[in-house]
This record gives structure tokens, sequence and C-alpha cells, in this order.
């Protein structure tokens, strides 16, 4: 028999089951729509990576999903870990709290955010977007402003 984590006594057979339970499917059991909910998204993700895999792709997916495919993945990933497995120690198991869903959410947007702006990152060859030149994402940035105002200069030389 096992022993609990401070090793104090054996386990209860409803204790490690219960265990098994919470590290094969999350530690969250929410019910109802929510829980219909969550399986469907992960049922929506796993055919996604089945047609992915086929090679069918090319033709059943547009040609953007199938070359950013890993962000659309990350993204799923993201989205299902919040939804599965509690943000903080102290979350409740038997319902899903606002902060999960915000962080979920986040998270995903986050995951997207190479899908999204594809053709700029694409179109800048890897160097950082400002606001002057197109992203709005940059102006979030704290340390924008500084690199705006050294990019209007010219490079010293210190020779």
């Amino acid at each position: 028999m096992s022993t609990d984590a401070s090793g104090n006594r054996p386990l209860s057979e409803e204790e490690l089951q219960e265990l098994v339970a919470s590290s094969d499917a999350g530690a969250r059991d929410p019910a109802g729509s929510i829980g219909l909910f969550l399986a469907i998204v992960a049922v929506i993700w796993s055919v996604f990576q089945v047609v992915l895999a086929s090679p069918m792709a090319n033709v059943l997916l547009p040609g953007s999903v199938v070359n950013n495919s890993r962000q659309i993945h990350l993204a799923f990933a993201i989205f299902l870990a919040y939804m599965a497995y509690p943000a903080l120690k102290s979350s409740p198991r038997h319902y899903i709290p606002i902060q999960d869903w915000i962080m979920a959410i986040a998270g995903t947007f986050i995951a997207l955010y190479g899908y999204v702006f594809y053709d700029k990152i694409v179109a800048s060859g890897g160097l950082p977007m400002t606001p002057t030149n197109g992203s709005p994402w940059s102006g979030c940035c704290c340390c924008s402003r500084p690199r705006v105002a050294l990019w209007g200069q010219p490079w010293r030389s210190s020779r």
C-alpha cells in the first residue's frame, strides 16, 4: 500500500482511486454544460490532430492552418490545461473559477499571436515591430518607447 505525502498512514482504496483519476483526467471534475463544453473542445482538438497528421491535411485544411499548426496546437493545450487543472492551489475542484477562465483565454490568445500576425512577422524579417511600423501589440510593451527613440537616430560607432 502507498502512504500519503506526509508518510503518516497508508492511503485508502478510495483515496488511491481519486489520486489516479486526478492524474489521468485532471484535478477538476466540472459537471453540466461546462463539462460538456470542455469535452467538445478536447474532441475538436483530437480531430484537428488526426486531420493534420493525415495525408489529406493539405486538401481539408487551409495552407495557413497547416503551416502554423504549432500555434493552434499550443492554444488548445493551454486552454485545456487551465480548464483541467487548477491554476492556484486554493482553487476549487468542482467548478472553474473566473481567474482560471481569464488565464485560459489569455493564454490561448497569446499562443495564437504567431498565427494571427504571421504575415507581419514574416514581412518584418524578424525585426521588432513598433507602433510606427504597424504592430498594435508593441504599444503595450513598457520598453517600446526607448527603442523608438533610438531607432530614430543613426547608429553611432565608438571608433
